[in-house]
Parts: structure tokens; C-alpha cells; sequence
């Protein structure tokens, strides 16, 4: 009886053992496969993050090219191109010019691009189930919008039917931003109190001149008043350092509205207005130009009109045929 139950009792312990050694075997099969998974999956999550920050990047770089006309094939070449040329510089050397759309045509123009990149992802351990790539594609699109509050503005406006006027008729060069005194007894020669508060004097008015107003305007704002003095010394001084400050294009006689640096001490920001009466105006919009030389003795700024991008959020919400004067944000849209 003894005996029998030695035997019965090494047969279930040998029983047990090998039932063991198959759950341990079939467990750790399991773990190394879910492993496996874990990081294949990770790598290809890392690289989806990789590629949605190189499809960002590209959408903005080409972004910054809008808006451009819905019939002009060069202008919507250069825009694909500068984002294919982003995606390379980001690792992503297989961007098709398909994949690059133009889209939001707003009075036949271009305001969006979208940028999609598709990517196939190489496995390894996950092979072992039979799963050998990852297929996804990340887009990102990016959108102007005109800019409707800026900084940085001078103390000189131009009137906005006198500039949609300009721009309609496609001469924007050499305008005038401010006048001289002309009889010198009374009328506005463009010099505006941008914070709102009339006879801020020529401290003020050359402070705002030569270095932008530090504030905010805003479309639509209160009504700003219009100095009626010239100032034409202030003016002259604060051009004139503005002017001779560029430091671009030494061999082309600096920034001119055909080529400019962004950051160039000559290009103005400058308020597009109605007049309200004879000694306020209402902010309808913002426009930027290049200065065209140095202060005029008698208080005269002149200048060219340019397009350019104003950092700022791009606004959900615009009225693009109220606002829109050549000065735009930039931003990701979804």
C-alpha cells in the first residue's frame, strides 16, 4: 500500500512538473510577444509624432507664401515646393507635390495649405505574428487670416479707400504716408495719437516714429485723433534713422519693397483708416511699407506697399473684404 502510494504520488508530481513547464513556456512565448509588440508599436508611435511635426513645418513654411491667386500656377508651385523642400529638410524626402493642396478661396485667393504625408513603418519583432509594416499618414494644415490687432505700429495711416484704390489698380509704389504742411495754418498731415489721448506732443510722436507704438491697436477701436501740427523735425530725424538703420541687401541699396528682411527697421507698420470728421479716424485695417528714403525736411514719409506676416494668432472669424490690407497671421487650422 506503501509503495502504491509513492507511485501515485511521484506520477502526479511528475504530471504537474511537465504541465508547469508547458505554462511557463506558453506564458513566456506570450510576454516576449506582447514585448515584441510594445515596441515595435512605440517605435511607429514615435515616428507618427516625428512626421506630424515635419507635416506642421512644412504647412507653415509654405503658409508663409499665402495667399496666392486660384489661377496662378507659378505662385501655387512655389507654395508646394517650399513645403516639399521643409518636409526634406525634416527627414521626409518622398513628399509629392499631390499631397500638397491649396485650399479656403476667399475673392480668389488661396488662403490654406495642407500638407499630407503618408508613411509606411518597418517592423521587427512583431513579424512573428505576422504583422510586418504600419501604414499611416499625418497632415497639417495651415491658414492666414488678416491681422486685426498689432503692435509696433507708427504714428501714420493711410486712408482705406485711397489704398484699396492703390491696390486695385496695381500702384503701390511710391506713395506718400505723410505730406508736408503744405499752407502750414491747419489740416491733418498723418500724424495720429495712437493711445488715444489728443496733444501727446512730439515726444510721443517721435518715440512712435522711430521705434512703433508699444501698445496694441485694434481694429475697430475708439476713435484716434489726429494731430493737426507737422512735426516735421521729429519726423525727418526718426525716418531718416530708420532708413539708414537697414542692413540688407548692402549691394542692392538695402530693402526695397522687391526684396526686404521681415525685421528691417524700414519697413512701417501703419494704421489704414476712415476719417471721422476732420480731427479723429476709425482703424480699419493695417498695412506695411517700405520707406522709400529718408526724411523729407518738410515732414514728408514716403513709401512703397508690401505683404507681409505680423506674428499673432490667426482669427476664427474675419471679414476678409473689410480688413484685409496686405498684413496677415499665420497659424495651424486643424
Amino acid at each position: 500500500m506503501k509503495r502504491l502510494t509513492e507511485r501515485l504520488f511521484n506520477s502526479f508530481k511528475n504530471d504537474a512538473a511537465g504541465s508547469i513547464i508547458v505554462i511557463v513556456a506558453m506564458s513566456l512565448t506570450v510576454i516576449m510577444v506582447l514585448a515584441a509588440l510594445v515596441l515595435d508599436l512605440g517605435l511607429a508611435y514615435f515616428k507618427t509624432a516625428n512626421i506630424q511635426n515635419t507635416a506642421d513645418a512644412a504647412s507653415l513654411a509654405a503658409g508663409q507664401l499665402l495667399p496666392v491667386d486660384t489661377t496662378d500656377e507659378e505662385a501655387i508651385l512655389a507654395v508646394k515646393n517650399r513645403a516639399i523642400l521643409y518636409a526634406e529638410k525634416n527627414g521626409v524626402d518622398n513628399l509629392l507635390a499631390e499631397e500638397v493642396t491649396l485650399q479656403d478661396s476667399i475673392f480668389d485667393k488661396y488662403t490654406s495649405v495642407r500638407v499630407n504625408i503618408p508613411c509606411v513603418v518597418e517592423l521587427s519583432f512583431a513579424k512573428v505574428v505576422g504583422i510586418n509594416t504600419f501604414a499611416f499618414a499625418r497632415s497639417a494644415k495651415a491658414s492666414i487670416t488678416p491681422s486685426t490687432l498689432i503692435d509696433g505700429v507708427a504714428p501714420l495711416g493711410v486712408e482705406k479707400s485711397q489704398l484699396s484704390n492703390a491696390i486695385a489698380t496695381n500702384n503701390t509704389e511710391h506713395i506718400y504716408l505723410k505730406y508736408g504742411p503744405g499752407d502750414g495754418t491747419e489740416g491733418s498731415y498723418g500724424a495720429i495719437d495712437l493711445d488715444g489721448v489728443q496733444g501727446g506732443g512730439a515726444n510721443d510722436f517721435s518715440m512712435w516714429m522711430q521705434f512703433g507704438y508699444s501698445g496694441v491697436i485694434e481694429v475697430g477701436d475708439n476713435l484716434l485723433p489726429v494731430e493737426k501740427g507737422n512735426m516735421a523735425g521729429p519726423t525727418e530725424t526718426a525716418i531718416t534713422q530708420r532708413y539708414l538703420a537697414c542692413t540688407h541687401f548692402q549691394d542692392e541699396g538695402g530693402c526695397t519693397a522687391d526684396h526686404y528682411d521681415p525685421s528691417c527697421p524700414r519697413l512701417l507698420k501703419i494704421l489704414v483708416f476712415e476719417k471721422v470728421g476732420s480731427s479723429y479716424v476709425k482703424v480699419k485695417g493695417f498695412a506695411v511699407f517700405v520707406l522709400e528714403g529718408a526724411g523729407g525736411s518738410n515732414g514728408e514719409v514716403l513709401g512703397s506697399y508690401i505683404k507681409t506676416l505680423d506674428p499673432g494668432n490667426i482669427a476664427r472669424v474675419v471679414d476678409w473684404e473689410n480688413t484685409e490690407f496686405g498684413v496677415y497671421n499665420l497659424g495651424l487650422s486643424g
